[in-house]
Parts: structure tokens; C-alpha cells; sequence
């Protein structure tokens, strides 16, 4: 039937060496709809048997939505009630860190300094005249 269907519309039945079988339509189907519907909804909508085959196969995520989800984790100590930062928004929060860490980062590599991993203090790739390993 979907071949016919292919066919009537003047789609061909190989792209690239790719078929399109049935399967394809319920796979769209499942993976425009897990974003929007509940797991359980798309599961039963897909009849699957488990959520597992529903999330493993056709869910997908992208990077615009991974970034939201950590976006909106809270932020540590947000419900301290005092502090230096308290009451600044997200926004002026990153702000600061960002005017504190690429400073410090710059100075750090300008100055060729690394911590040592082992030990925990901060050390120059020339310290005493001679290349540190």
C-alpha cells in the first residue's frame, strides 16, 4: 500500500540506497510525538510493550534542549538569604563568574602556571629554571 501511495505521489522508493518501508511512517509518527505527549501516552500510541523500546528508539533530543534542561536546574545556594549574590538574577550571576574565571584563566595561561594535579598546588612549567615534568 505505501508503495503504491509512493509511487502515485512521484516519491521514489530508494534515496541514496535508503528504502522506505512502512516502518519509517510509524517511526516519524513515534518520534514527533514523544517531545509533546507523555511517555506513557507515546508508548501506548506506538503499542509498544515497554517504555524502554519507546524512549530507546525513538526518542531524540537536541542540543537547544539539553542546554534549556541545565538552564533550568536550580542554581546552589539559590535559597540562601544572604551573601554577596543574593538576589542576583541568572543572567547577572553568570555575568560575574564569567568577569572572575576568564581572568583568571588568561593570567593562568599567560603566565604558563598549571596546578599539579597530584599535590593541589599551583606550580610554572619553569619553576626553578628547569622544565617541571
Amino acid at each position: 500500500m505505501l508503495k503504491a501511495d509512493l509511487t502515485a505521489a512521484g516519491i521514489p522508493l530508494l534515496i541514496d540506497d535508503e528504502s522506505a518501508p512502512f516502518h519509517s511512517l510509524r517511526h516519524t509518527y513515534t518520534a514527533l510525538l514523544a517531545p509533546s505527549a507523555p511517555m506513557k501516552v507515546t508508548q501506548e500510541l506506538a503499542r509498544h510493550s515497554t517504555p524502554v523500546l519507546t524512549i530507546g528508539r525513538y526518542s531524540y533530543t537536541s542540543m537547544k534542549e539539553k542546554a534549556e534542561a541545565v538552564a533550568n536546574l536550580p542554581l546552589p545556594g539559590a535559597a540562601t538569604t544572604a551573601g554577596p549574590f543574593v538576589g542576583l538574577s541568572r543572567a547577572e550571576l553568570e555575568a560575574v563568574a564569567e568577569s572572575l574565571v576568564v581572568p583568571l584563566v588568561a593570567a593562568l595561561v599567560a603566565h604558563q602556571v598549571a596546578p599539579d594535579l597530584e599535590t593541589g598546588r599551583v606550580r610554572s612549567e619553569t619553576e626553578g629554571g628547569k622544565q617541571t615534568p
